[in-house]
């Protein structure tokens, strides 16, 4: 059995550290038209008002149409999305207008959310409820304004409300098939925000341990050793969902000094070069024997890789790709070709605040206007040491790749994307 952690956590830790709001100050600084125009995409994005008009709060959060909290998914995500950007802004240029918006977004939620409840809880509570905790964790540790108090209340919410639904492995009234597929690999990214923020070291361990061994989610049952997704037959945009939540949670570990990128032979690589060459146009084998656990409900098993959502390309594959070609020194041919390539997410199918798969969903929340062309961002704040000995915990995201929208802000529209956050995207 694995060892609790004792090791205290790097806080800002999650997918922005101090280290990284620094580089991205100098590039707003020194940074040329390419840094300049999505820098003004960010602050001019509707989610990035300091006046942001609350949607919710609501005590129960649920993607279910016949429920009596029908807007309640809605409200989440946009909230969720305004209360991660106006944190950025308050860590990015020190707005304290937006940073106080984003504490009210954060006090709101934690004095109402209750539960979430439906067959998509895990999923909402995961990929949204991830984003959320993305702000609580930079406004906690680069703020001196958000009182003890509310913290704590926070807190409670996060394990009382969100933690439920993402831990979740039987099956119940609700979740008859929880944590299978995308289902846990968004739990899976979500458990170890949780339990960075919350300084639970034993959340932590849990996370790691999902990873590696959940039955239905873990790394090598979501993608094989040629690098085809368990989901390659559903639909590309549900594989890029598992590859970026993996990207996410792997980064978040990375910044806490454990190194997962390079788990099972650089698996992760492995996914990205695969999914990237197949959306770029290329053929790529396919297993008719590996797909996601109960994907008879999904329509599978699938007899040929899927061509839905082919050539539209989700901003999962950047910071992968930065740390596996910059801080590796590894080759990832496909996916270089794919970020420097014209394909692009159309705006109405940007994952910052619409559904992964543009089921009804979909139309809970509005779309970030952030453009998805992708571009190569220079570094301005290598480390002196170089890239010999480097180690998890350091020189994070010595180069960040492609995204006008992220200028370099770790991938703001991941998820949450996965993108985002995947991370605000719901299944």
């Amino acid at each position: 059995m694995t060892s609790i952690r004792r090791k205290k956590f790097m806080h800002p830790g999650l997918l922005h550290t101090n280290e990284d709001f620094a580089r991205i100050k100098l590039q707003k600084q020194h940074g040329g038209w390419v840094e300049e125009r999505a820098y003004n995409q960010f602050v001019n994005d509707a989610y990035s008002n300091p006046d942001h008009a609350l949607m919710g709060p609501y005590e129960c959060v649920t993607r279910e149409f016949s429920s009596d909290y029908e807007a309640s998914a809605e409200a989440f995500v946009g909230d969720s999305q305004a209360a991660r950007q106006l944190a950025l802004l308050w860590a990015i240029d020190g707005n304290e207008k937006a940073g106080r918006k984003a504490i009210e977004i954060l006090d709101t939620w934690a004095g109402s959310l209750k539960q979430f409840k439906g067959n998509g809880a895990q999923l909402i509570a995961s990929l949204t409820g991830g984003t959320l905790i993305q702000a609580a964790e930079i406004m906690r540790y680069t703020s001196d304004f958000w009182n003890p108090a509310s913290i704590s209340r926070f807190e409670t919410m996060v394990r009382e409300a969100i933690l439920p639904p993402v831990t979740q492995t039987r099956p119940n009234e609700d979740q008859k098939l929880p944590f299978i597929g995308n289902w846990g690999t968004s739990a899976e990214k979500a458990l170890i925000a949780i339990s960075i923020f919350l300084d639970d070291h034993h959340l932590y361990q849990l996370g790691k341990k999902a990873i590696q061994f959940a039955p239905c989610a873990n790394l090598t049952g979501i993608i094989n050793p040629t690098g085809q997704s368990s989901d390659s037959g559903r639909d590309q945009q549900h594989t890029q969902l598992g590859l970026g939540s993996y990207a996410e949670a792997f980064q978040m570990m990375w910044n806490q000094g454990d190194d997962f990128y390079s788990l099972a032979d650089n698996r992760l690589l492995t996914g990205l070069e695969y999914t990237a060459r197949f959306i770029g146009g290329d053929d790529v084998p396919f297993d008719t024997n590996f797909f996601t656990c109960h994907c008879s409900v999904l329509g599978g098993p699938w007899k040929q890789i899927s061509q839905d959502g082919r050539s539209l390309a989700r901003p999962i594959f950047e910071m992968a790709y930065a740390h596996y070609t910059v801080i590796k020194g590894l080759k990832m041919p496909w996916t270089e070709k794919l970020i420097n390539s014209e394909i692009d997410v159309p705006h109405e199918l940007n994952p910052c605040g619409k559904s992964v798969d543009q089921k009804p969903h979909a139309g809970r929340s509005k779309p970030s206007s952030y453009s998805n062309r992708w571009w190569l961002l220079p570094n301005l704040a290598l480390s002196s040491r170089g890239l010999n000995g480097v180690e998890p915990g350091m020189s994070r995201q010595l180069l960040q790749a492609k995204n006008v929208a992220s200028i370099s802000l770790v991938c703001l529209c991941r998820p949450q994307i996965f993108v985002s956050s995947a991370l605000t995207a719901n299944v």
